[in-house]
C-alpha cells in the first residue's frame, strides 16, 4: 500500500527529500530509499532508532535531530514528511505539526495516516459497551490506551488547516486483513457472546471498511 503513495508522490513532485516522522525500525524509509529518495527517519524511541541504524538506515531521535543531526542544513528544505499511525500517540499534535512545518519547504507535502473516529464498528462497539454498562466490552479492542487522540476527517482537517496546511486529498483506508485477524484472535479467546460479536464486527469491516484516514496536505507558502 505505501509503495502506491510513493508512486503518487513521484508523479506529483518527483523524487526528493523525505522525512518519516515516527519511523520505528525504518521500514518505510528503507522502501523510499530503495526508490531513490534521500530519506531521514525520526522517532521518539531510542530503541527503534538504534534498530533502524543497525539496518544501515539514517535515523535519529527527535532530540538528536534537533541537537546534532542535519536539522539546520535541512530545515525548510524537505519535500515530504510522512506520519504513519503517529499523530494519535503524541501529547501535543499542534506542536508536532508546527515542528513538521519547520522541516518542510513551502508547498512541501505532509502525508499522514491515523485511525478514524467515525469507523462504524468502533462507534457501535462503544455504544454497546455503554448500553451494557461494561458487561459487553468490545470497545477495548478498538480504543487503545496508548492512543491519546482519535480524529474524524473533519477534526483532522481543521487541525491541519490551523497549523498552516492546505488539503490536497483525503480518503479512507482499511487495515490489512492480517492485522484485523490478529486482533480478532485475541477476541476469540474471550469466547461466548463477545466472540460472536467479534465475528459480526469482521463482517461489518468487510462491508464498510475505512477504519483509517489517509490525508495529504500541502504547507502553505509563507
Amino acid at each position: 500500500m505505501y509503495s502506491g503513495y510513493l508512486s503518487w508522490l513521484e508523479t506529483e513532485i518527483g523524487i526528493g527529500k523525505l522525512i518519516d516522522y515516527g519511523c520505528g525500525i525504518g521500514t518505510f524509509i528503507d522502501l523510499a530509499q530503495a526508490r531513490g529518495w534521500k530519506v531521514y527517519g525520526l522517532d521518539s524511541s531510542e530503541v527503534t532508532v538504534e534498530y533502524a541504524r543497525a539496518r544501515g538506515l539514517p535515523a535519529w531521535t527527535v532530540d538528536e535531530w534537533t541537537a546534532a543531526g542535519p536539522a539546520q542544513e535541512e530545515k525548510g528544505m524537505v519535500d515530504v514528511v510522512t506520519m504513519w499511525d503517529v499523530i494519535e500517540h503524541v501529547e501535543d499534535p499542534p506542536k508536532i505539526l508546527q515542528f513538521i512545518s519547520s522541516l518542510l519547504r513551502d508547498e512541501g507535502i505532509l502525508l499522514l495516516e491515523t485511525p478514524s473516529a467515525n469507523y462504524l464498528p468502533k462507534r457501535l462497539s462503544l455504544c454497546l459497551t455503554r448500553l451494557s454498562r461494561g458487561r459487553i466490552n468490545l470497545a477495548r479492542f478498538f480504543f487503545y490506551p496508548d492512543h491519546r487522540f482519535y480524529f474524524t476527517l473533519q477534526t483532522l482537517r481543521q487541525l491541519l488547516e490551523n497549523c498552516g496546511f492546505q488539503l490536497i486529498w483525503a480518503r479512507k483506508a482499511t487495515t490489512p486483513r492480517a492485522k484485523i485477524m490478529h486482533t480478532l484472535r485475541k477476541v476469540h479467546r474471550a469466547g461466548g457472546l463477545t466472540q460472536t460479536l467479534a465475528w459480526l464486527t469482521l463482517q461489518i469491516t468487510r462491508l464498510f471498511g475505512g477504519n483509517k484516514i489517509i490525508i495529504c496536505t500541502r504547507k502553505q507558502s509563507t
